[in-house]
């Protein structure tokens, strides 16, 4: 083999050495690239794209500046979403982010993104609709494959390690071979996958109201599952907002088998797995159709939301226990997730810091009898059904299995003491838990926030309970001192770090929640704010072309809908409308009845997603 020149005698040892310098610099420079956008990352005010910093991919953020480098680079956007408290997020980046072979895979053929969905929330639920209609089904992490021009074009949510792999091959290889090809079919994609829909401007009647609110009723009961309560037969959500709607119902029209159906899912949703009968909180959902097996993240906004449901059923059903059990949930969002500012954190992660999912709420079974007396043993393993294998593997879980009666009658103990053991039982193991450690994602965003303090004021509106008006007012303080500047709203904030552009969800929830403040006080000090939030919305969530969610998007795909449907939060379309039409702007007004009017043919079709919707129909045929 022929030496390199060692000297610099001629063109072609100059050409060598020139070949070799430009190597080393495009190097330090892609290093150097990567050590900037990895700074970049841990610097970020989203916890979950902090904990990416040490991936071994070059991540970028979501921004416009990653469609320019895709078309500057003629690469695929390789976008993954997810969240803190996901665990199969967590799970993910350890099999396959910190993976060298897929991470070089990413590196020279995709531009990769992280997105965190609490942060860009219509991102989220845009390319989650594309994979639900492509794929069939949806769920966290979503990963998405984009053109530079901001089309998807495949998607799939969590893969091991191997497979995950194998699918960036063969989405590669898809581009590699065509990628005029692949831009067209999904451009083409997009079009027809979009949200198509009719506005109407027909008037609506009285007759066409009563129409939709039987239509819904019939849904709701066929939803029901009348053996474990709440919807569906597989894993169990709250589904608040349907909830609320129903009881809406009930109120207007009793009906005996609907209230049934409510009271068999409010009592099981709190007597079972998808409480915390240790702390206080609920989680997200349950794994099964029996609200047995939670997925263990806790989220602000289902707490808030279950607290003011909770309240509400206590008043209408004229439960206490109803009303005990949302005072128990706000008092853990107060003990639990409100920041010194006033503010409240986003959620609890589904993993402690050993990385198990529910390892901070289960028990072995060695280590909870050692804490416990012969008689708390004999009584928790009767009440929860301890003596039994437990339910998950990682250990046993406090879900009831029998009532105070029954447990009585077979640990041979009165009534008085059961309660008593049970509670010296709670404590020692509570005590027991605050050891562990438990991830918290400490974002504080405006929208959940909106929903806890409306919370706080169905607490207050209650109980009388001052401790819940007090929270109430600094939450209202800290929204208008830290999330509203010159009447333009901010999305997020962690660490005096503020993040994310606020989107219709934020200025509808954050209007009507400080409506509500303003009605609770008597006063005046938020009018200002709300006008100017409520045009702010109007200006730019609503056209004759029907409702974004977003106005910065960045993506083609689903441009419009003619009215929103309701989520894990509130449809904010339906929030923004019910806040127009108390409004006593005229023009506003007319705005909402406008948006009522155009939007209401899906009503017919499927009234169970837009349930919020139903209720202001049901509201407005009754005040006009």
């Amino acid at each position: 083999m022929k030496p390199i020149n060692k000297r610099y005698n001629g063109k072609q040892g100059y050409k060598n050495y020139s070949v070799l310098f430009y190597a080393l610099l495009f190097v330090i420079s892609l290093y150097v690239s990567n050590l900037l956008a990895n700074e970049k990352l841990k610097n970020s005010a989203s916890p979950y794209v902090a904990m990416h910093a040490e991936d071994a991919i070059q991540w970028f953020e979501w921004e416009s500046g990653v469609l320019e480098r895709a078309k500057k680079e003629n690469k695929p956007i390789y976008l993954t979403i997810g969240y803190f408290s996901c665990y199969w997020c967590h799970v993910l980046q350890r099999e396959s982010f910190k993976n060298e072979a897929t991470a070089k895979i990413l590196n020279e053929r995709f531009i990769s993104v992280v997105v965190d969905r609490e942060l860009h929330p219509v991102l989220d639920a845009r390319l989650m609709a594309f994979a639900e209609k492509t794929i069939g089904r949806g769920g966290w992490p979503l990963n998405v494959i984009i053109t530079p021009d901001g089309y998807p074009f495949m998607a799939t949510i969590y893969l091991p390690e191997k497979n995950f792999r194998s699918w960036l091959d063969q989405v590669y290889g898809l581009w590699e071979t065509d990628p005029e090809y692949i831009r067209t079919i999904a451009q083409d994609a997009a079009n027809e996958l979009n949200f198509n829909f009719t506005l109407t401007k027909d008037e609506l009647t009285s007759k066409q109201i009563k129409k939709i609110q039987k239509i819904f009723q019939q849904e709701i009961m066929e939803s029901f599952d009348e053996m474990e309560g709440g919807f569906g037969d597989s894993a169990k959500f709250p589904l608040t907002s349907i909830l609320q709607s129903s009881l809406d119902l009930y109120e207007k029209k009793s009906n005996e088998s609907l209230k049934e159906n409510l009271l068999l899912t409010l009592n099981n949703m709190f007597e079972r797995g998808m409480y915390d009968h240790l702390e206080g909180g609920f989680f997200r959902y349950t794994t099964d159709p029996n609200w047995q097996v939670p997925h263990f993240e806790k989220m602000l906004y289902d707490n808030a939301q279950l607290a003011s449901l909770y309240f509400r059923a206590g008043k209408i059903f004229n439960e206490q226990k109803f009303v005990d059990i949302a005072k128990q949930t706000l008092d853990f969002m107060l003990d639990h997730m409100q920041a010194p500012n006033g503010g409240f954190y986003g959620s609890f992660s589904a993993i402690d810091e050993n990385g198990i999912e529910g390892g901070y709420y289960v028990w072995e079974k060695e280590n909870w009898q050692r804490l416990l007396t012969k008689d708390e043993i004999k009584v928790v393993s009767l009440a929860w059904d301890w003596s039994s294998p437990p339910i998950i593997p990682e250990g046993h879980l406090p879900v009831y299995a029998s009532d105070l009666k029954a447990i009585a009658e077979q640990a041979k103990f009165p009534e008085s003491k059961i309660k008593s053991l049970i509670s010296s039982a709670k404590n020692k193991l509570l005590s027991e838990r605050k050891k562990r450690l438990l991830p918290r994602d400490e974002k504080i965003l405006a929208s959940w926030n909106a929903l806890s303090l409306i919370a706080l004021i169905d607490g207050y509106e209650a109980t009388g309970l001052d401790k819940y008006k007090i929270a109430a007012e600094n939450l209202m303080k800290f929204i208008r001192e830290k999330l509203i500047s010159k009447n333009k709203l901010q999305r997020s904030i962690h660490k005096d770090v503020l993040a994310g552009n606020a989107d219709l969800e934020d200025y509808a929830l954050v209007a009507f929640s400080l409506d509500r403040w303003m009605e609770l006080s008597s006063g005046q000090q938020n009018k200002d704010e709300i006008a100017s939030m409520l045009n702010y919305a109007w200006s730019n969530f609503f056209s004759d072309k029907g409702w974004k969610m977003s106005d910065d998007l960045l993506i083609p795909y689903g441009a419009t809908e003619s009215m929103l449907a309701d989520g894990p939060i509130p449809s904010a379309s339906a929030v923004l409308i019910r806040l127009g039409l108390r409004s006593k702007d005229k023009q506003i007004n007319e705005k909402a009845i406008n948006a009522l009017q155009i939007g209401h043919n899906v009503l017919t079709s499927q009234p169970f997603w837009y349930a919020s919707h139903v209720s202001i129909l049901m509201d407005y045929s009754t005040k006009h």
